[in-house]
C-alpha cells in the first residue's frame, strides 16, 4: 500500500528495515509491526476522485496518440507500454510538484530569494499574515492526530491567545499552465480539515483560542510566478472533517490497524 506513515512523534518513516535487513519502503504489515499511522493522503484515496480519474484518463489517451502501435507490436505489448510510458510521466510531474514543495521550504524565509515563485508565494501571504512577521510561518510542520492518523502542514501560521491573532492553514498544490481557473474539490477541503485536526485545531474557537482558516495555494509548474490563494468557507472545512472521518473509520476497520497510541475514538 503506497502513502506515507508517521509515528507518534510525526516523524515520517520513508524506509524501514525489511525482512532481509535491507531498506525498504513502509506498508501496511510495517505499519502494524512499527505502530505507524497512515498519512492523510493515504486515507483520501479510498474514495473514489473524479478529477483525478479523468486526468489519468486523459495522460493516457495524450501518451497513447503521440505513440502509435508499431506495425509487429502485440496488443498487449502496446498497452503494457503505453500504461508505463503515462507512469512516468505522471511520476515526473509528481517530482516536479515536489521540487516546488522544497522550493517553498527552503526559500520561503531567504530575503535575497528572488525566484519568481517565491514571490508569487509571498505576495499571497502578505495579506492573510496579519502584519506577522514572515518567520512566524512554519513549513512541512508535522500534525499528529489522536484519532489515528498523521501529515505535515505545506504552511501553517499557528494563532496565538488573542483574538485578533487567527491562524492560518494552507496547502500546496501544483499544476501545469494557468492556476486562473483552478477550482476546489473535496480532496482539498478533506486534507485541510484532517490537518487542521491533526495540529489540534477544529476550525470555531476553542477554550477562547481564535480559528485557524484555511486555503489552497495553486502553484503553476511551468509559469514562473503564476500562484493563486483560494480560501475555504468554514462549512466547506466541517463538510470536508466529516467525509475524511467516515474514511478514516472505512480504512482502520478494512486494514484492522490503528495505532496503538490513537486515544480517541470515531463515531461508529
Amino acid at each position: 500500500m503506497s502513502g506515507h506513515w508517521y509515528d507518534e512523534d510525526g516523524i515520517r518513516y520513508d524506509t524501514v528495515e525489511g525482512s532481509k535487513g535491507q531498506p525498504v519502503k513502509p506498508d501496511i504489515r510495517h505499519a502494524r509491526k512499527y505502530d505507524l499511522a497512515p498519512g492523510v493522503t493515504t486515507i483520501i484515496r479510498c474514495a473514489s476522485s473524479e478529477p483525478l480519474i479523468r486526468w489519468r484518463e486523459e495522460r493516457v489517451l495524450k501518451v497513447a496518440q503521440q505513440n502509435p502501435r508499431e506495425i509487429a507490436e502485440e496488443e498487449p505489448d502496446y498497452v503494457a507500454r503505453i500504461l508505463r510510458t503515462a507512469k512516468e510521466q505522471a511520476e515526473e510531474t509528481m517530482s516536479a510538484g515536489s521540487e516546488i514543495h522544497q522550493l517553498v521550504e527552503d526559500r520561503l524565509l531567504d530575503p535575497e530569494c528572488d525566484h519568481p515563485t517565491i514571490l508569487g508565494v509571498l505576495e499571497r501571504l502578505e495579506p492573510i499574515s496579519d502584519q506577522r512577521p514572515l518567520p512566524d510561518w512554519r513549513s512541512e510542520h508535522p500534525a499528529v492526530s489522536y484519532y489515528g492518523f498523521a501529515t505535515r502542514a505545506d504552511l501553517f501560521l499557528p494563532p496565538k491567545e488573542n483574538p485578533e491573532t487567527p491562524g492560518v492553514l494552507l496547502d500546496i498544490k501544483t499544476k501545469d499552465g494557468s492556476c486562473a481557473e483552478q477550482r476546489i474539490y473535496d480532496e482539498h477541503a478533506m486534507q485541510l480539515a484532517a490537518t487542521r485536526e491533526a495540529l489540534g485545531w477544529r476550525g470555531a474557537e476553542i477554550n477562547g483560542f481564535p480559528r485557524v482558516s484555511c486555503g489552497i495555494l495553486f502553484v503553476s509548474r511551468d509559469i514562473p510566478g503564476d500562484v493563486k490563494l483560494v480560501m475555504l468557507d468554514e462549512d466547506r472545512l466541517i463538510q470536508g472533517w466529516k467525509m475524511f472521518r467516515a474514511l478514516l473509520l472505512y480504512w482502520q476497520t478494512k486494514n484492522q490497524h490503528t495505532p496503538t497510541w490513537a486515544s480517541l475514538s470515531l463515531p461508529v
